[in-house]
């Protein structure tokens, strides 16, 4: 079906767009594009993106507008080159046709899907340019069960690129989907926090910390079960957890019956701070498409112990960049926490090594640039 050609004035534009504001000029670049990306992820993952690639990023040639439209209504605040498509309550399709017709009066757009938004299913056949694809396809497994199988292939043909976070990600979608597994990209996500410094020793008393969402796979039980092995053997010892979600109560319950002294912090909005009163970061996760927590740790300069689940071990090099054991093995992940507050020499080499491997590896600027890149190559969708 081919998008007929509306035109609307600045009135109708501000009520469509529901930002009352007047149309940023219109800015020549290289190559004018629209962008549609359908995401599977949380939200503060393509928050993170569309902040930092999309907004903040001055010299981006997809900064004019960003477009959110998913079952969480708006995820960025409005401005003069912030629109948003309000349709977390079912969509107007005479709206969303005016919407993109608004869109040829831009350089550069994205518009950013949730899968579970009701929108998916008008946009899967004809116009996604990227699936970004946080939680190995998870999400669109389940909307292929709503879709007939031939559906399913003619959404994966018209996507152009499938942009996952980690080759972990990237492997269990080649074995899905064998035959689009060429239209793969990985895209690692960067360090949006200020770099601190390597650290030579712990403090004293030593503190160590888990940062992250309350929830099975994350294995906060296995950190305060950590944090009771290590205790016996460092009774001054400082435990550290910051973060919420649904096992935070019953990880405060647990805690106080096995009477280990845990520090809950909630869920924090200045991790770098946080990072910088933890000595060692423990994540016990049982699996990740991938560890944010374990990259911004490394850029602050906390050596990192963790399991060697999902795409942790694409993060950290053990014995290089941090310390990895057995997926599961509590007592091992405990006797590398000890190792790392001990072996002082041991403790500064992952620290720089860590360090330099998170400016190296995964750097803002360089992960703008590849965006850039992946954003000229694709077909312009208006």
């Amino acid at each position: 079906m081919i998008m007929p050609s509306l035109k609307i004035n600045q009135a109708e534009s501000a009520a469509i767009l529901d930002t009352g504001k007047a149309l940023p000029p219109v800015v020549t670049i290289r190559k004018p594009v629209v962008i549609h990306i359908l995401w599977d992820g949380d939200i503060g993952g393509i928050q993170r993106i569309v902040k930092n690639v999309f907004l903040d990023y001055v010299d981006s040639p997809m900064r004019h507008v960003a477009v959110v439209a998913n079952r969480f209504g708006s995820i960025i605040g409005p401005g003069p080159e912030r629109f948003c498509l309000k349709l977390k309550n079912g969509f107007d399709v005479f709206a969303l046709l005016r919407f993109f017709s608004l869109l040829k009066s831009f350089p550069g757009a994205v518009c950013v899907y949730h899968t579970d938004a009701p929108i998916f299913r008008f946009l899967a056949p004809r116009r996604v340019s990227i699936l970004y694809m946080e939680h190995g396809c998870t999400a669109v497994r389940k909307k292929f069960r709503r879709f007939n199988q031939f559906l399913g292939r003619r959404f994966f043909g018209r996507v152009e690129r499938v942009i996952c976070i980690s080759r972990h990600i990237q492997s269990v979608l080649a074995m899905d989907y064998p035959r689009f597994s060429s239209k793969t990209l990985v895209l690692n996500n960067p360090v949006t926090m200020e770099f601190s410094a390597p650290r030579s020793a712990p403090h004293q008393p030593a503190t160590i910390g888990f940062i992250g969402r309350f929830s099975p796979e994350k294995g906060p039980i296995e950190f305060i079960q950590c944090a009771r092995i290590l205790s016996r053997k460092i009774p001054k010892l400082k435990c550290v957890m910051v973060g919420d979600g649904p096992m935070l109560g019953s990880c405060i319950d647990y805690s106080k019956r096995l009477g280990i002294d845990i520090s809950f912090k909630g869920k924090s909005e200045n991790v770098a701070c946080e990072l910088e009163e933890i000595d060692v970061v423990v994540v016990p996760s049982f699996k990740d498409a991938f560890n944010m927590v374990l990259v911004e740790a490394m850029a602050r300069g906390a050596p990192v112990v963790a399991y060697a689940a999902g795409a942790i071990p694409e993060i950290i090099i053990n014995n290089q960049t941090g310390l990895l054991v057995p997926c599961g093995a509590l007592r091992p992940l405990a006797r590398a926490v000890l190792r790392v507050l001990f072996d002082i020499p041991l403790y500064a080499k992952l620290s720089l090594n860590g360090f330099n491997h998170a400016g190296e590896h995964f750097n803002l600027m360089a992960y703008r640039k590849k965006w850039d890149d992946l954003a000229l190559t694709l077909t312009p969708s208006l």
